[in-house]
């Protein structure tokens, strides 16, 4: 058995998350006694890049710092031409869930360009995928907890190839699309959902939600929805150094929560909900969740 690391998405910030990473991610990896290996696929934006959502305006990306990761293949994207082929998609004719013009649409789709890049790369490097854990996970991010290896691998010998570990946290009617703990067989559909996406718009008519697709992506490999979620805790990190608020909303502490233990009430209403509500949607999870708990126990 070994451990695969998978970084995707955009640099934002990896000169400064890089020691969280190192101590949570690759630290207790290393401490176990397993190999592992890393990739990266990074999107290049050229020069600045704008994301009006996030606080960012005019900033730069990091270049360089991807060294720190010690990456067996890496990959720049250029992201200009990426965007000229998913012009051609689905998600630009379909719902805007998060009603910005679909500027939250591209980004993440350009977000899965980048999962299909890394997922190539393992695919023509790794020799033994079926005994590999596939941990895929953004370079933007401090990760407050270490990597729980016991329950991950726990898991792996349970579900094998299927394994599909999804943190949480940030559901939002779906799973978390941040970071993943994945088998072989859910890496390949994990990393290569783009190639599903027109599929998924069509089916579930949500627009591209990035949580509700990885539900939709889980919902096609067998028993995933039914496995733990993964315990361990991130905070997006912005070029401007702004360290994004997150809400954390399963502070019961226990072992391993099933992952339908974060979904909002709202989302078994409507299917998902969008980012902009986030606080919203999270008060409502905090004040909802002991009354239905209640209710259960009472059942």
């Amino acid at each position: 058995m070994k451990f695969c690391f998978c970084f995707f998405g955009l640099n934002r910030s990896l000169s400064k998350t890089i020691a969280s990473i190192e101590q949570q991610v690759f630290g207790p990896v290393r401490k176990a006694g397993f190999d592992y290996t890393v990739y990266a696929a990074f999107m290049d934006p050229g020069e600045t890049f704008t994301n009006y959502r996030s606080g960012e305006v005019g900033c730069a990306p990091e270049r360089g710092s991807e060294q720190l990761l010690g990456t067996k293949k890496f990959l720049m994207i250029d992201q200009t031409k990426a965007d000229q082929q998913l012009d051609n998609s689905m998600a630009f004719g379909s719902r805007d869930p998060w009603g910005d013009h679909y500027t939250s649409v591209r980004n993440a789709c350009r977000a899965l360009v980048s999962l299909d890049a890394v997922t190539k790369l393992w695919e023509e490097n790794e020799a033994d995928p079926d005994q590999t854990i596939f941990v895929y996970l953004r370079p933007d991010m401090i990760y407050h907890d270490p990597l729980p290896l016991k329950d991950i691998t726990d898991a792996f010998a349970k579900f094998g190839a299927n394994l599909f570990l999804t943190p949480f946290w940030a559901t939002f009617g779906g799973l978390n699309d941040r970071m993943a703990v994945l088998g072989s067989n859910a890496a390949r559909a994990y990393g290569h959902r783009i190639q599903i996406m027109d599929t998924f718009l069509a089916e579930l008519g949500t627009g591209m939600h990035a949580e509700t697709f990885v539900r939709y992506v889980a919902s096609r490999i067998p028993s995933a929805l039914d496995q733990p979620a993964l315990q361990m805790t991130a905070s997006r990190l912005r070029s401007n150094g702004k360290l994004r608020r997150e809400y954390f909303s399963n502070t019961s502490g226990k072992r391993l929560a099933p992952a339908w233990a974060s979904r909002s009430f709202l989302a078994s209403c409507r299917g998902f909900i969008p980012q902009k509500y986030e606080e919203l949607s999270a008060e409502i999870r905090r004040v909802l969740r002991p009354l239905i708990r209640g209710r259960r126990h009472a059942s």
